[in-house]
């Protein structure tokens, strides 16, 4: 997600919060109107080619993670993991009925998220 689109005057590109992380460090305290502040109020000046050069690291970042974040509902998804609490009840129950391999239902529930949003390869 790309938050500002103007850093230190120059408006050629927007950047996310974490690629500003990435160039600022911990120096960087606040951002505000497509500016980076540290922890007295003072401008940052961020070099504009690294701020480039983090975003497309980011989006890459992001890019490979996609399916995490499809699986876990952290993005729309035609799959999700159960609530945790469900798949601990699944487990209890698969262990109780001596089902703790590919024919629980905790199982079940897991490969049919892995199936309909698999990992990409590399």
């Amino acid at each position: 997600m790309r938050l500002c689109s103007n850093i230190n005057g120059v408006s050629t590109m927007s950047y996310s919060f974490d690629a500003i992380l990435k160039v600022g460090g911990e120096k960087v305290k606040m951002i505000e109107n497509g500016k980076a502040y540290d922890e007295n109020g003072d401008e940052i000046s961020l070099d504009t080619t690294a701020l480039e050069t983090a975003q497309k690291e980011v989006e890459a970042e992001r890019a490979a993670t996609l399916y995490q974040r499809k699986r876990d509902g952290r993005e729309d998804s035609v799959a999700q993991y159960p609530p945790i609490a469900d798949q601990l009840d699944m487990l209890w129950h698969d262990i109780d009925t001596g089902k703790l391999d590919k024919t629980g239902t905790f199982y079940d529930a897991i490969k049919k998220v892995k199936d309909a949003v698999p990992k990409p390869s590399s």
